[in-house]
């Protein structure tokens, strides 16, 4: 009984079942590092999987499809499909539990990738990576995310940047080690030893347990609440399952009435068609220029390193209210469209790596902003959906839009054209942007 009353007083001066956003020992640290970790893991191996694909274009190409601008597009498919399942990966993640749900398409993901090294078709590669490995690659990128978001209040900026940083990172060493198994085993081999990697995904599921509630959960034992506190605490623990919740406010689309949300949709849309090409592309663009295959990977971990330092810096930023995220993607767009525009007139090494570093740093930014800004306007409980909508439609611009870049170098026979033309397109998305933020100013 002593347990007992010197639990009962240790909550009595603080508010009755408070949501663990006010209790200091948890939010922003405690196991949301761990959760950052597996975040962390997740960036690094479904953007080493993009990136790594992009190395084997060429071989791919070559083996099965005999038409760049068909590679090009499965891989963008592959993503595409990955962000169609977004809307879903939230309310399944609720009625089943995280990390269950993480754990189990983390292992139909990798089982996927390993399936697409047998194939002999251009049908079924697209089956195994885009159907098999997209689909489920859906929960893993969004709930990781969504969880980050339910540990970390005050520097979800930061935590955010850290756990993207394994994006960052995939470009330094996803895509040298792909270059590696390519020459040593083939594009077959590579791509095994790829799945094989992201089974470790699985490993990420199991650390997606939902933060305590309260000091006294965490310490192990529990109070005897009056009948007001257990009713109050019956509603903030709610399991009710997804189906028996109203349609609307399972899938949460209150958001998608506000203006924010379709600016953000927007610059997404602009972003993931920059990654297609920048992720797919940038390798044998920077071969066709005259640059060694080796000199090409240099550029990409390069840049990768500036990605990591930037996301950083710029979380830490964010966080102590010293830069807006709204001022961040104006600055991000605006040098990734730039950098991408001048891109033609850079032809020896040194320019060519230091506006490849310019690049990557901002671009990767973009992303952690968007993150940032979902959570502004959904909060906690609507961060998973918010984010599904915002990959959805991203998603089917991929999807629309992913033969583009190798349409265009099909077309004119230079990847130059196709840099200069989606660069200045990207910039476009700057108008809806800076317009929201003028409204939203006053």
């Amino acid at each position: 009984m002593s347990e007992i009353e010197e639990s009962q007083s240790r909550t009595a001066g603080s508010d009755s079942g408070a949501e663990v956003r006010h209790n200091p020992s948890v939010i922003d640290g405690g196991w949301g590092w761990l959760v950052v970790l597996g975040g962390f893991a997740t960036f690094i191996l479904w953007s080493g999987l993009l990136k790594g694909l992009g190395v084997l274009l060429s071989s791919v190409t070559t083996d099965l499809t005999q038409n760049t601008g068909l590679t090009g597009e499965m891989i963008a498919i592959l993503a595409g499909i990955r962000s169609l399942g977004g809307p879903f990966a939230g309310p399944i993640g609720d009625k089943f539990g995280y990390r269950l749900v993480v754990m189990t398409t983390s292992f139909s993901a990798a089982l996927g990738i390993i399936f697409a090294a047998f194939t002999h078709t251009t049908m079924q590669f697209l089956i195994c990576l885009a159907v098999i490995s997209g689909v489920s690659f859906s929960a893993p990128t969004i709930l990781t995310k969504a969880m980050i978001g339910r540990y970390f209040h005050h520097r979800f900026a930061l935590a955010i940047g850290l756990a993207s940083a394994g994006d960052s990172l995939s470009m330094v060493l996803i895509a040298p080690m792909m270059q590696v198994l390519l020459d040593t085993y083939g594009w077959r081999g590579a791509l095994l030893i790829q799945g094989g990697l992201c089974l470790h995904l699985i490993a990420v599921g199991a650390l997606l347990r939902d933060p305590p509630m309260s000091e006294e959960t965490q310490l192990g034992y529990t109070s005897i609440p009056n009948e007001d506190k257990i009713v109050e605490s019956s509603e903030q623990t709610d399991q009710t399952p997804a189906s028996s919740k109203s349609f609307l406010k399972t899938f949460n689309f209150s958001v998608l009435t506000k203006l924010v949300f379709w600016v953000i949709c927007l610059v997404m849309t602009g972003t993931y068609l920059i990654s297609i090409l920048w992720y797919l592309y940038f390798v044998p663009h920077a071969e066709a220029k005259g640059f060694t295959p080796g000199q090409a990977v240099t550029f990409v971990a390069v840049a990768g390193v500036g990605q990591i330092v930037t996301k950083i810096a710029m979380g830490k930023l964010i966080d102590k209210e010293m830069i807006s995220s709204r001022v961040g993607l104006v600055l991000c767009i605006t040098t990734c469209s730039l950098t991408l525009v001048i891109d033609p007139l850079l032809h020896t090494f040194w320019p060519m790596m230091i506006v490849t570093t310019i690049f990557g740093s901002s671009f990767g930014m973009v992303f952690c902003l968007v993150d940032v800004f979902a959570k502004e306007i959904a909060g906690n409980d609507g961060l998973a959906s918010a984010l599904g909508f915002i990959d959805l439609i991203g998603g089917i611009s991929r999807i629309f839009l992913g033969f583009a870049p190798g349409w265009i170098y099909e077309k004119s026979g230079s990847y130059d054209t196709a840099f200069v033309f989606i660069g200045g397109l990207y910039l476009t998305t700057l108008l809806p942007l800076v317009t929201e933020w003028i409204i939203d100013k006053r």
